[in-house]
């Protein structure tokens, strides 16, 4: 990600790109689907960014075409591939959790998401899938209480329908 990725007025960012692992080196390569996609920031880490970014406007530092998390102290050079995992396993350690990947956290980011009932459309664009029946295939069991509510919402509309004929 660099910097003319981030959009700190909109507080958004904007995925257009990978980091792979080439023959001669890390290299820059289109996202796995081919499409960028954009996701809004909540404030604390828009927050966080933004300080960020105005240290890195101190004198001698990146511009917007330099990286955000960066091996190089003027943002010239991006993390290696496989660092945010060696930093993630490090940190999750540290803090005593137990053994999961960095993906699950996308994992339960989503589940998070469903369950807290953001429609899923909305997950399925901050998941970069390109239909929300994607996001259906995979997460469809942590939709809390689907057959449960769909229940109770046809008994509540025949209810507000008048009196039932006798049967």
């Amino acid at each position: 990600m660099r910097w003319l990725d981030v959009d700190l007025v909109a507080n958004t960012v904007s995925f257009q790109r990978s980091l792979v692992e080439g023959a001669g080196g890390p290299v820059l390569a289109p996202t796995k689907t081919r499409r960028s996609h954009r996701v809004a920031l909540d404030q604390a880490t828009a927050g966080t960014l933004h300080g960020f970014h105005d240290d890195e406007k101190s004198p001698g530092r990146g511009g917007r075409d330099h990286f955000v998390f960066a091996a190089g102290q003027f943002g010239e050079r991006p993390w290696l591939p496989n660092h945010a995992t060696k930093l993630f396993i490090r940190y999750r350690n540290q803090a005593g959790l137990p053994r999961f990947r960095l993906h699950d956290l996308r994992h339960f980011m989503a589940t998070q998401m469903l369950d807290a009932g953001v429609p899923v459309a909305v997950v399925a664009g901050r998941l970069a899938h390109a239909r929300a029946s994607t996001t259906l295939n995979v997460y469809a069991h942590v939709v809390p209480g689907g057959d449960r509510l769909a229940a109770e919402v046809l008994r509540s509309r025949l209810a507000s329908r008048g009196p039932r004929p006798k049967l």
